[in-house]
């Protein structure tokens, strides 16, 4: 070995110099060596330096640590699956496909998961994404089979999928909606969509209109309301055009459609209700104002019992300013109709009553007034023998044509009157007084008051002169004996002397009377006889005063 712990004024020998030069040798001689220095190997020896063969290779263990070489054969194994996966199209899809599930055009969604991953950026950036949200076999509580779980800090929130098997005629597997609760424990079904007809069904309710001009379009097809069965198909709501003449909404329900609000906090009242040809007792259309008498009193149903009306109108509110029904039209002139109230026969429109623009009512047929069936009161189920009834068919006034009115009662007419006057055809009773109204000249119209009598008696006068027999025949008038009854002598004359003497009556006979006197002498006379069909009829019961 050469020296090595020269110090700086040593001297260097010859044999120095020479142990030197035999190192410089070896150390040459040892780079020149190709192989098998130190014992390398270009074999996977263990503890050996590794060395590379002719072709430039070395061989390697197969590794077992993290961080061990890898040979060509883990990576030839490495690229094989990497190739078959490539090559799998359930793992991969194309590019266009992969802008659908991106939510890019032709989409209309942002496919994000459950978990918050995007399908074509996330899932990139993810270093550990979870799809355990998604499945096909986990079943929920009303025996579907999800096909995609959507959930919230572990927890099942909502659910896509399939709901029961398929069955003859393409029915079951409808695809439909699930909800849990925090717990994940299931819910409720919100929406099933059928396989075979995709009529969508909402088990639950259906709000719309959460605001940002929110609405539904049903594209002309009809929202059905479930029946008794499912089956019933009688109640529902579509719009329809029919050719034109109409453009709105029909509603349909097997027997009534009802409109209504809450009256008070509690109690659901209806305001309109619609009623088919089946509903017994009641109206077609009916209108009704709730309020607070009705919930009180438990007021009895509208209309009464037997009378099925086309439409009613009734308000239960206790209110002086509460009506009935209120009907106006703005258009004022003679002969526009505000209100048109008739019959339809043989198929012809035969109006009976119309108010008219300047409020002006006209009654075509017959107008009944007071009727409501109580005592007294009659049915109005007869033709009616007058144009206006009061309480029945055949007490009123009827109207006999132009310028003459008729008071009828029970069928019978007891009065009438026209531009000459008033005539009572059955018997007249005053409780004050009968007068005449007589103009003066100097006192204006005055009262004239009639003599009455306590039997129904007739009067007539007149003026006669004694013959140079003394006689006078007096000849009752014609017209005056066929208004009078006269029963041999039973009526009275009053003779009033004119000129000196003294008259009296001898013979009185039934159509003419004799008076006797001093022969010339004038005198007045006054014959007072029984009405014809009231002889005898003296005083009489007045009732009703």
């Amino acid at each position: 070995m050469a020296k090595t712990d020269w110090k700086f004024n040593d001297v260097v020998t010859e044999a120095d110099l020479n142990a030197l030069g035999g190192e410089v040798n070896a150390a040459s001689a040892h780079a020149a060596i190709v192989e098998g220095a130190h014992g390398a190997t270009s074999q996977a020896s263990p503890g050996k330096l590794m060395q590379r063969d002719a072709a430039g290779r070395v061989k390697v263990a197969a590794p077992a640590a993290a961080d061990d070489a890898a040979r060509k054969a883990e990576v030839d194994d490495a690229k094989a699956q990497l190739a078959s996966h490539s090559s799998n199209s359930n793992a991969h899809v194309s590019e266009s496909d992969r802008r659908l599930w991106n939510g890019g055009p032709g989409s209309g969604l942002n496919a994000d998961t459950a978990d918050g991953f995007h399908f074509d950026q996330d899932l990139q950036k993810a270093a550990n994404p979870s799809f355990k949200s998604m499945t096909t076999t986990q079943g929920t509580s009303s025996g579907g089979q999800v096909h995609l779980m959507m959930k919230y800090n572990g927890n099942n929130y909502g659910a896509i999928g399939l709901d029961g098997p398929s069955v003859a005629g393409n029915g079951g597997g409808n695809l439909s909606f699930w909800t849990y609760d925090n717990s994940g424990a299931f819910i409720t079904k919100g929406l099933d969509i059928a396989r075979s007809t995709g009529n969508v069904t909402i088990p639950n309710k259906l709000n719309l209109g959460g605001g940002g001009g929110s609405n539904l379009n049903l594209a002309d097809s009809p929202i059905y309301f479930r029946g008794q069965n499912a089956s019933d198909g009688k109640h529902y709501a579509v719009y329809e055009n029919a050719a034109g003449s109409t453009d709105g909404i029909r509603m349909v329900g097997n027997n009534t459609i009802r409109l209504g609000t809450f009256f008070d906090t509690l109690n659901w009242a209806p305001i309109l209700s619609l009623n088919g040809p089946s509903s017994s007792n009641q109206s077609a259309v009916h209108i009704e104002r709730h309020g607070h008498a009705k919930a009180v009193n438990s007021a009895s149903s509208f209309p009464p019992a037997g009378i099925t009306p086309a439409a009613s109108i009734v308000n239960w509110q206790d209110h002086p300013a509460a009506v009935g029904l209120i009907v106006a039209s703005r258009y004022m002139a003679d002969a526009s109709a505000i209100l048109d109230v008739g019959t339809i026969g043989a198929n012809a429109w035969q109006p009976f009553f119309k108010v008219t623009g300047v409020g002006n009512a006209r009654v075509s047929g017959t107008l009944a007034v007071g009727f409501n069936g109580g005592s007294g009161r009659s049915n109005m189920n007869t033709q009616a023998v007058v144009d206006l009834a009061i309480g029945d068919h055949d007490t009123g006034l009827l109207w006999n044509g132009d310028n003459s009115i008729s008071m009828y009662a029970n069928s019978q007419q007891s009065a009438y009157w026209d531009a000459t006057g008033v005539r009572v055809v059955k018997s007249f009773s005053v409780g004050g007084t009968k007068s005449a109204v007589v103009s003066t000249a100097s006192y204006g119209d005055q009262l004239l008051y009639a003599v009455e009598s306590p039997e129904n008696r007739f009067e007539d006068f007149g003026e006669s002169i004694v013959g140079e027999d003394g006689v006078s025949v007096i000849s009752m008038d014609r017209i005056f004996l066929e208004s009078v009854e006269i029963r041999g002598e039973d009526y009275q004359v009053f003779i009033q002397g004119m000129d000196e003497g003294a008259f009296y009556v001898p013979v009185r006979d039934s159509s003419s009377f004799v008076v006797k006197g001093k022969p010339n002498s004038r005198f007045m006379y006054r014959i007072v006889a029984w009405r014809r069909g009231y002889h005898s009829l003296r005083f009489n019961h007045a009732q009703g005063f």
